[in-house]
């Protein structure tokens, strides 16, 4: 009934051949990787959707990889040494965006390293039960098969293993479509549900789609007027200097667990050395 497994996602013939040409593309490209750069001091602000069950060792693997030439730190603790300029060491920190149920082994993972990540949900379809409507959801707003959602009792869970809960809009639309009055309802009600089932009141948001025409001027004064702590784009880049969180989009990469990790390692190479072009 619901996708557990990556690979069963459908796809095009357009896609798979895309998909085929940016592995050989990046096969080569990996072969210069210096992976010395990778400590560089920088936040590395690493954000996924899902973990199925065939990407949960490709997970640990990928950690043990990481944690070779890097620090994980919180969400939190992330932004507070975005805002100080503390950036001494290369610091990679962890979210996910939608709230899939799958997320549950993420959870799971990260707690058995030691890691704290950010959680950002969309209270709307959390805790749905109805096949339907989560169909309609995953095929209007992820364009993905159905794939079940995480309920309250999971997101407890979540917290209990040390694990931060973020606000994603309401109902995942492009906040850049909306006018005043919706980007208003889907910050606010998000934030306030969230707030009420979580306890926690320092609440990140991450925009659905997460480029620069997905949100407006409008829209990011917002999310701090009414009090969120950060607001994260899906836009590639690390940081490294302080930064006006309230004046600033969090940059984040991608990953997705069944990448080969020197594609991986690639991209985050590249962020280190934009450090190098821009000074």
């Amino acid at each position: 009934m619901y996708l557990d497994n990556y690979k069963e996602i459908p796809t095009t013939l357009k896609h798979r051949t895309r998909f085929f040409l940016r592995n050989k593309a990046l096969d080569i490209l990996a072969l210069k990787n210096n992976l010395t750069k990778l400590n560089t001091p920088r936040i590395q602000f690493l954000y996924f959707h899902h973990v199925f069950k065939n990407e949960e060792l490709k997970l640990e693997l990928i950690l043990k990889e990481l944690l070779k030439s890097h620090v994980f730190i919180s969400y939190s603790d992330a932004i507070e040494k975005l805002e100080v300029g503390n950036i001494d060491k290369p610091y990679i920190c962890f979210s996910s965006d939608d709230g899939f149920k799958n997320n549950l082994r993420s959870s799971k993972v990260f707690k058995e390293f030691g890691i704290s990540a950010c959680y950002f949900i969309c209270p709307s379809i959390i805790n749905n039960k109805n096949f339907e409507d989560i169909k309609a959801f995953c095929e209007k707003k992820l364009h993905l098969p159905p794939i079940e959602f995480l309920d309250w009792n999971d997101v407890e869970q979540m917290q209990n293993d040390g694990h931060e809960i973020g606000s994603h809009t309401m109902n995942h639309f492009k906040l850049s479509t909306l006018d005043n009055t919706e980007i208003d309802f889907e910050l606010e009600n998000s934030k306030s549900i969230i707030e009420s089932n979580t306890g926690n009141f320092q609440t990140h948001f991450a925009f659905p789609y997460g480029l620069k025409n997905h949100i407006n001027d409008y829209a990011i004064n917002k999310v701090f007027d009414i009090g969120y702590s950060s607001c994260a784009s899906a836009i590639r880049g690390a940081h490294f200097s302080k930064t006006n969180i309230k004046h600033s989009l969090i940059k984040r990469d991608q990953v997705i667990f069944e990448w080969k990790q020197s594609h991986i390692n690639y991209f985050l190479l590249k962020n280190c050395e934009s450090k190098i072009v821009n000074e």
